[in-house]
């Protein structure tokens, strides 16, 4: 009766170690199985979160032409009730402020009395020249 218990636990663990080695076939498979799952649904992800940047860069530029487009028709409208209201233009006084400069230039120079005053602006008469009287032919 002893040999048939050696054999007999002879075949059970020979079946057994079967039936672990097949389970940790199994359990490498679905290991596997899960990896290439997981690696897909990341490779899913990274798409979709590639898409959807690009989506938000879209909407993002979209954005920032329309406040450009609403600054400028603001300014476009202030500018016109300055102009109604008989207000300067920012180029009007850009212009007004380099003329102020010129004359307190031309003023110093006047004061230290280096310099001589800056040509006065006259009328310009017409440069053509005026043609030469001719003797009337008498009859």
């Amino acid at each position: 009766m002893a040999a048939k218990r050696k054999t007999a636990a002879g075949k059970r663990s020979t079946s057994g170690r079967k039936k672990n080695t097949g389970a940790r076939k199994q359990d490498t498979f679905i290991e596997q199985a899960i990896a290439n799952i997981e690696e897909r649904a990341k490779k899913e992800i990274d798409d979709l979160r590639e898409r959807i940047e690009g989506g938000i860069e879209d909407m993002s530029t979209r954005a920032n032409q329309r406040t450009s487009k609403l600054e400028e028709a603001f300014d476009k409208r202030v500018a016109q009730a300055y102009n109604r209201l008989g207000l300067p233009s920012k180029a009007d006084i850009v212009l007004l402020e380099a003329k102020i400069d010129k004359l307190q230039k031309t003023v110093t120079a006047l004061k230290r009395g280096s310099a001589k005053p800056a040509a006065a602006t006259t009328r310009k008469t017409s440069s053509k020249k005026k043609p030469a009287p001719t003797a009337k032919k008498k009859r």
